[in-house]
């Protein structure tokens, strides 16, 4: 039996395509009474894998861009793990629970992982692009899973109000909706004699008389007490593949399921966004940009909805942000100052309010980040722009208030650091015709600002929404969002001789990346960076006795504070930023194995840390070193610069130690410094070297 012309969203299909080219061998192992729902991305996809496939099974993932997503219920159940991917086309995100073993049992705790993984694959049957188990196989798992999902202990977990609403309605049905209609159509579809011949082969652990019982329970349907029996006789022959007993079961659920609900009180009581999954990728600020008219608020919207659909997602409006502390102390003083007359006063201490409201909405937008959430932020100011979302204190009493206008500035330039920018433009007249209600001076001066690209954002993508329809502007923000929450952070550390041009090629990768942080961030982290420095303090003073120079000493405790810093990242996770460094752990390493300065538990713990990293490592000819070195005007003492004899002596003992150094990262790319640094920095973006 296949059924035919289903609805199959494209890239579930280039992902069953590229299952069948590959030989993956998987099933769809549940629901696939409503399979034509899942194919089309209305519900998720429950792909069974072969677990000696899960290596291939995961690099087509990779290659399709669908991406691991973590939940908090990961560890609930053996074997399951999430990926999500994104359908343009459609613009429908593709959520795709991946199984490698077969866990039955109550949501908050899968208690029973069932031995049939490699004997529920065999026989599959193939309904249109999508392989299926058989059907009496599917049937038998189903009627386990009912049975221990309405059985005691979830009913006594459940709240009193719901215990009471399902005592009551027992007699209508204990199982409702699409399990119930699932189990008729199985029902209906299963041949006796092969169910009798599974259950005899494939669920030889499972006692016949048991599996009786939980049938006619669920064909019967009406008494929680008989769900109740059935359970409890299921669980005893199952006891052999639980992986907890009956009373440590009940005692993580119960744990769980409370914890959940105080998480969604607080939630809804601190106005915070809870729920869905993260990205192992990290969270994302995907920020917009527009003018008036130009479909800014409807695209913000559409793309929240549509992540917000699986994913862990904020949303933030920082053209208007919510009050903050600091504001509201500084409306208190624009009132004070009102009240005194003093209407400039009033004024600027209004809009520093806004400032400061600003800065704040965004640093919680960084703080979402970190946790994992992809924050859609409406409004960011940029250079360029003066028409909103910007200073505006400079232009009050004739510049009067400059102490006011250099924190409001200071305030706008701390919001910036979006990992992608979406400038929505629109030609003015245009957005004229859409919006006459509006004063046709200020909107043409505010939508010509962005229409005339009088901003400054290199890493920014124009969309024009006039000649694009609204559909095609809709996938296009979806594309270069999900691109940019496929890409992983960079993880890397620029390497080269001074003055082969590492700031200024680090400067050219900020314009192109604005997240991107170029140290280890020590002051957010103090304990660990203090722990990491006391480690280092025995080699700092060794290295100080045997260089004579304090710089060795300063290099060697930066360097163990670096390891303490990058240990606590591997265990906790790393900054939602890219870390491309200057002078970080490699080149520490490299300095401190030239001063024989490195104790042996020293080399371990660098060797540990350098593998965090990937190494870009910046090379040209020795005389342009040489000359770029001798022409700054503060050059650092390190280097000799009195005779090319002593300058080739230090670059040879200097690129000695930082190749033995760069061989223990996880990658080491060699790129060409003779160039431009912004063609430096292309060549950096291009070539794949953060990746």
């Amino acid at each position: 039996m296949s059924r035919r012309n289903l609805a199959t969203l494209e890239l579930i299909g280039d992902l069953l395509s590229e299952f069948d080219l590959q030989d993956v061998r998987y099933v769809h192992w549940k629901s696939n009474t409503n399979i034509a729902r899942a194919l089309s991305g209305v519900d998720d996809l429950d792909i069974l894998v072969h677990p000696e496939d899960r290596s291939t099974a995961e690099l087509i993932f990779q290659k399709l861009r669908i991406i691991r997503a973590r939940s908090p219920k990961d560890g609930w159940q053996q074997g399951l793990y999430h990926f999500v991917g994104m359908d343009v086309g459609s613009c429908k995100l593709v959520h795709v629970h991946v199984h490698y073993a077969l866990p039955v049992g109550f949501d908050y705790d899968k208690n029973f992982v069932l031995p049939v993984v490699q004997t529920y694959l065999t026989n599959r049957w193939k309904s249109g692009p999508i392989y299926l188990p058989e059907v009496e196989k599917e049937y038998a798992i189903l009627v386990l899973r009912l049975i221990i999902k309405n059985g005691l202990t979830p009913f006594m977990l459940e709240l009193p109000h719901r215990q009471l609403k399902r005592l009551l309605s027992a007699r209508r049905g204990v199982v409702r909706g699409g399990g119930y209609a699932e189990f008729r159509d199985l029902a209906a579809r299963a041949d006796r004699l092969r169910l009798e011949q599974v259950l005899a082969d494939d669920f030889s652990f499972l006692d016949r008389a048991v599996f009786n019982l939980c049938e006619e329970t669920v064909q019967a349907n009406n008494s929680l007490l008989a769900y109740a029996h059935a359970a409890s006789a299921l669980g005893k022959n199952l006891r052999p593949f639980a992986t907890n007993n009956g009373l440590l079961s009940l005692a993580k659920s119960f744990y769980r399921i409370n914890k959940e609900r105080v998480q969604k009180a607080f939630a809804r009581l601190s106005a915070q966004p809870h729920g869905g999954k993260f990205l192992l990728t990290g969270g994302r600020m995907i920020a917009f940009v527009g003018g008036d008219g130009a479909g800014k608020s409807t695209n913000v919207q559409a793309l929240y909805s549509t992540l917000g659909r699986e994913l862990a997602v904020a949303k933030l409006h920082i053209g208007r942000p919510p009050r903050s502390f600091a504001g509201i102390a500084s409306r208190i003083v624009a009132r004070a100052c009102r009240a005194g007359r003093l209407r400039a006063h009033y004024e600027a201490f209004n809009l520093l309010a806004v400032a400061l409201d600003r800065a704040a909405a965004f640093r919680k937008g960084e703080r979402l980040r970190q946790a994992g959430r992809v924050v859609v932020v409406d409004r960011v100011p940029l250079p360029g722009i003066t028409r909103m979302d910007c200073p505006r204190i400079h232009l009050l009493a004739r510049g009067r208030f400059q102490w006011l206008a250099k924190w409001e500035a200071a305030l706008h330039r701390r919001v910036t650091g979006v990992d992608s920018l979406i400038v929505l433009k629109l030609d003015p007249q245009i957005a004229l015709s859409r919006r006459p209600e509006d004063d046709p001076n200020e909107l043409l001066s505010r939508s010509g600002e962005i229409w005339n690209d009088h901003w400054h954002a290199p890493y920014a993508v124009p969309i024009d929404t006039g000649i694009n329809p609204p559909e095609d502007v809709a996938r296009q923000v979806l594309s270069i969002a999900w691109a940019s929450c496929v890409a992983p952070f960079a993880r890397c550390e620029l390497v080269g001789l001074s003055g082969v041009g590492k700031s200024r090629v680090l400067a050219e990768l900020r314009e192109r990346l604005p997240n991107l942080t170029p140290a280890l961030p020590y002051w957010r982290y103090p304990m660990s960076t203090l722990t990491g420095a006391a480690l280092g303090v025995p080699t700092a003073l060794r290295a100080l006795l045997h260089s004579k120079h304090w710089h060795a000493a300063k290099n060697c405790l930066q360097l163990f504070a670096a390891v303490r810093l990058l240990s606590r990242f591997e265990r906790s996770g790393f900054p939602a930023t890219h870390l491309i460094l200057d002078q970080g752990p490699v080149f520490q390493y490299a300095l401190a194995m030239r001063e024989l300065s490195v104790s042996h538990q020293g080399h371990i713990a660098a060797r540990n840390a350098c593998r965090h990293l990937s190494v870009i490592n910046l090379v040209a000819r020795r005389e342009t070193v040489f000359l770029r070195a001798a022409s700054r005007r503060n050059h650092f003492g390190r280097v000799p610069l009195n005779s090319r004899k002593e300058f080739d002596e230090f670059c040879d003992g200097y690129e000695k130690y930082l190749s033995r150094a760069a061989a223990e990262a996880a990658r080491c790319t060699v790129i060409d410094a003779e160039v431009a640094p912004s063609q430096v920095a292309e060549q950096i973006l291009t070539s794949g070297a953060l990746r």
